[in-house]
């Protein structure tokens, strides 16, 4: 059955996750949990890429110093999940992502910023040097500063594809044989 394996496309792929759900839920939930064992080691190396990234000043942990919000590169790594789900079009998808959200409430900055800091934004990341409290995007007529892109999400992620579709494969496969027995 491992042959056929290769002729199997993200629509069928998303068909059977589907179909394990109206036969049997802990089918689901196993291969829920096998597809997230699989990119387990990825998140772990998207998390190391983050606390990676280039300073100028070299972070501190803000928390360290006091302080109830995390640094700018801690906050990415702790944002980094992934995400399992067919989606609306009828392909299935095994996302490894930045979460917005999480990682404003974890740092206290913007949600796009992560966004900005992969280079996915049309947009520059600006902020103002030295501005006073309280200013905002526009109010303030100092000096502002442009920051530079430095892509570490999907250059991570991307490497490892072609070996994770495989193990994606290989998992819906015995959870198919799985579906064999039950039925």
């Amino acid at each position: 059955m491992a042959k056929d394996a290769f002729f199997l496309t993200s629509d069928d792929l998303s068909k059977l996750y589907k179909a394990t759900r109206n036969v049997d839920k802990d089918l689901t939930k196993n291969l829920r949990k096998r597809i997230t064992k699989i990119a387990a080691p990825i998140l772990s190396e998207v998390k190391q890429a983050a606390l990676g990234i280039p300073s100028s000043k070299g972070e501190t942990d803000m928390a360290a110093r006091g302080q109830a919000k995390v640094g700018f590169r801690q906050g990415l790594a702790a944002a980094a999940e992934t995400k399992i789900n067919p989606n609306k079009s009828g392909s299935f998808v095994v996302r490894i992502k930045i979460s917005g959200t999480k990682f404003a409430a974890k740092t206290g900055k913007y949600q796009s910023l992560p966004r900005k800091m992969e280079g996915l934004s049309k947009k520059p990341w600006r902020h103002p040097v030295f501005a006073d409290k309280g200013a905002t995007g526009g109010s303030w007529q100092g000096t502002w500063a442009s920051q530079e892109k430095h892509p570490f999400l999907l250059p991570t992620v991307l490497k490892h594809k072609p070996q994770v579709r495989e193990e994606v494969i290989k998992a819906f496969i015995d959870t198919l044989d799985d579906m064999q027995v039950i039925l």
